[in-house]
This record gives structure tokens, C-alpha cells and sequence, in this order.
């Protein structure tokens, strides 16, 4: 697609992408979608704006990219250094969504890196529990006879001692084997489990929830298909990226915000109850103060392993890798018991932590971004754990989004 035929507006701009998505659907049926031709994707970035609507060209501005506004619009061409990447428009009062039509590998790459890279941006992070929540309270009642594609993946990335970039393509993983025949999937000493379903709603909720059962891996979902109304679907990633897969772009897109919107009421309840701070009382003897803010508490199936327990807090906090995205000083109280005073690499906000084989538990003082809580969910789900629990109160995750949902409070003290 050529820049020089996108319009000056958002309406030219959204005619043009889906005309766009309708025919790479048309291709994909005929199976020939071309090999240098990239699906439509949006990808939905948090940023350190929690105010009416986060400032794109300054929260893009951290990374390689710049952002150019386009005409009156809140919309924003992306350009890097081979050219246009995509466009991006605010969501809501703390999030980004950019728009490419990009091939799907380097721009994965290209948007984990600048997200990385850059303290004041992170992605919308989906775990296991929301897509459940998601699954059930959006796909079933509209589509329960509709074919739906699912797909789960659990690695104990912290077994062995060697910590792989967890940054791998999530659409080229046919390609998991290399000429010299390792998997770089589960590799030569770790355990993993990937697996795709594509089944009708109705019968798949009855085979996930089996699986799901024996097996606690298929807990870490990591993409689930939302169908279109026509045909096609809208493929949703554990890391906020939408891959359109049906022949409207402007669909896939109100799907997104939904599901924005949902999350970001989720992060700003959970800001609310975890915060610690000291709130005034008036007590009989005189005023006092009293220590307000709920700990996020996650408590894994069965206890951490020693070397498995080790390998995380040794590439999370002395090394600064890994997947939780944290730094800081860890303290060791023992073989099995570590105190943490840290740091979120995300707005580089303090944390205080108290990590055990058997549960994390984590204290965020005011102004920490409640993304935090989100990331930590997914990736300990999905690296460590698929089995972990998390817990603010005396409210589970799940219930979070639930709650959510159906209007009620959503968090409980």
C-alpha cells in the first residue's frame, strides 16, 4: 500500500484500510495471500499519559520512530527509518493504538523493540484469565455456533539457566525448527507446551474447559480469535496485537476498543486498591495515620523448584532481562526467601517485593502504573506457572474483569 493514496482524514484513512483488510481476506481464502504482503495489524501501546488523552508524538517520541500529525485529525503517521510504518490515534486517556500493514515479522519485531526500549511505553497485556473472561462473556452469547481458532502456549523459561529472548514471532512458529533441528520453542532441557484449537464455540468451551482441567498449561492462552460478523476473525495476542483476519478493518477495530476500554477501567480500579500510602484518621486519643493499599499476592500450584526459583530472581533483578520487565537489589533472607527493593522498568516507579518458591508478593506504592500487575499476571502465567493465582484483596484476577463487566465493584478491601 502506498502512502500517497491515504487520505488527509480518518474516514479516508479507515475507507482505505478496509478496503485494505477486505482483500487480503479475499487472498487468504484463495490461499494466495503473497509472501511480501503483511496483513492489516493494530497494536495497542499503554504510555505514562493518565490524563484525557495521552500526547502521541511525545510518548512515540522515545523511540526511533516520529510521529506526524495528519491534517486536524488525532491521527498520526508513524514513519522510521525505511519510511511509513503505520498510523496512530489515541484510546481513551492512556493508550495508542498504531495501524500496519506491514509485513507481520519485522514489525512484531520493530514494535517489541521500541516498546522495550523505551521506559514510557508498554503493551496491553492479556492473561489466560481475561481471554477466559473475554471468551465467555463475549464470544459465546454472540457466537456460539461460530468456528473460533485459540491458541495456548506455557514455557518454563527459568528451568535451565539459559534465559531466551522471550521475543520470538508469534505468527511464524510453523518455522519453530531450524535447519540444524533445535526447538527453539522448548529447547533441549525445558519443558513447553503449544497448542492450537479451531472449533466451534460452543463445542471448544467444552474441550478448553476439559483440557484445561488435566492439564493447567492450556490456562496460558496467548491468542484468541474474536469472529467476524460476516466470516473471518480478529486475532487478539497476549501483548495487546490485533491481527484482522476478516474483510472489515472498521469492525476489528470497535472489538479493540471494547476491550480497551474494559482493561483500562481494570488498571485504574486496581491502581485505586493497591497504592500504598498514609490516609489521616481521627482516632478518640488525636489524629493518626493509617497505612492504606491492598499487596498483589501471586500464589503458584505447587512450590518453585530451588533452581527454577533462583534462575528468575537472578535474570530478573541482577541481570535485568526477562519478561517481567523489573530491576532492583535483591536481599536473600535464606535459600528460599528474597526481599527486593526494585524498580518497574516501566516508568521506572518502586516496588517492594517478598518472593518465595510458594507465592510473590508484591507492595506498589502511589503512582505506580497498574499495568505492572497486568504484565506480571501474564508473564508468570505464561513463563513460570500457568497454574499461578493473583489476588488484591480479597478479589481474584478473574474476577476483576468479571466485575468489570457486570457493573459491580471491582475490587473488594
Amino acid at each position: 500500500m502506498s502512502d500517497a493514496i491515504i487520505g488527509r482524514s480518518r474516514d479516508q484513512l479507515f475507507d482505505v484500510f478496509d478496503n485494505y483488510a477486505y482483500e487480503r481476506k479475499a487472498e487468504v481464502d484463495r490461499y494466495e495471500l503473497g509472501p511480501n504482503t503483511g496483513m492489516l495489524k493494530s497494536y495497542v501501546l499503554e504510555t505514562a499519559d493518565h490524563g484525557d488523552s495521552p500526547d502521541v508524538e511525545k510518548a512515540l517520541g522515545a523511540t526511533q520512530w516520529r510521529a506526524h500529525r495528519v491534517g486536524r485529525e488525532e491521527l498520526f503517521r508513524v514513519q522510521g527509518s525505511q519510511g511509513v510504518i503505520g498510523y496512530a490515534e489515541p484510546l481513551g486517556s492512556r493508550y495508542i493504538v498504531l495501524h500496519s500493514y506491514g509485513k507481520t515479522e519485522p514489525m512484531d519485531r520493530a514494535v517489541r523493540r521500541a516498546v522495550m526500549d523505551a521506559p514510557d511505553l508498554d503493551f496491553l497485556w492479556l492473561a489466560g484469565e481475561t481471554f477466559m473472561v473475554l471468551w465467555r462473556q463475549y464470544i459465546l452469547p454472540k457466537s456460539p455456533s461460530s468456528f473460533v481458532s485459540i491458541k495456548c502456549e506455557q514455557r518454563n523459561s527459568f528451568e535451565s539457566g539459559r534465559t531466551q529472548d522471550i521475543w520470538y514471532d508469534e505468527e511464524q512458529e510453523q518455522a519453530d525448527v531450524t535447519s540444524e533441528g533445535y526447538d527453539e520453542v522448548g529447547g533441549a532441557d525445558r519443558r513447553a507446551t503449544s497448542s492450537a484449537f479451531t472449533e466451534r464455540a460452543l463445542r471448544l468451551e467444552q474441550i478448553l474447559s476439559e483440557f484445561q482441567r488435566i492439564y493447567p498449561a492450556f490456562r496460558a492462552v496467548k491468542m484468541l480469535r474474536f469472529p467476524g460478523e460476516e466470516r473471518g476473525g480478529y486475532d487478539v495476542w497476549s501483548w495487546g496485537k490485533m491481527t484482522h483476519r476478516a474483510p472489515s478493518f472498521r469492525e476489528g477495530r470497535s472489538q479493540l476498543v471494547e476491550i480497551t476500554r474494559l482493561y483500562d477501567s481494570v488498571t485504574t480500579a486496581i491502581e485505586e486498591a493497591i497504592w500504598l500510602n498514609l490516609e489521616p484518621v481521627d482516632l478518640p486519643g488525636g489524629p493518626s495515620m493509617r497505612i492504606g493499599g491492598a499487596p498483589v499476592i501471586f500464589e503458584f500450584s505447587s512450590p518453585l523448584p530451588d533452581q527454577t526459583f533462583q534462575n528468575l530472581v537472578s535474570t530478573t533483578f541482577e541481570q535485568g532481562r526477562g519478561p517481567l520487565r523489573l530491576w532492583g537489589n535483591p536481599i536473600s533472607l535464606g535459600e528460599r526467601k528474597v526481599h527486593v527493593y526494585g524498580l518497574d522498568l516501566h516508568l521506572w516507579q518502586r516496588l517492594y517485593m517478598e518472593l518465595t518458591p510458594q507465592r510473590f508478593l508484591f507492595i506498589l506504592p502511589h503512582g505506580t502504573c497498574g499495568n505492572t500487575v497486568h504484565r506480571l499476571m501474564t508473564n508468570l502465567q505464561r513463563f513460570v506457572d500457568p497454574a499461578v493465582t493473583m489476588t488484591i484483596g480479597d478479589t481474584a484476577y478473574a474476577e476483576l474483569f468479571e466485575n468489570a463487566l457486570l457493573g459491580r465493584e471491582v475490587v473488594r478491601a
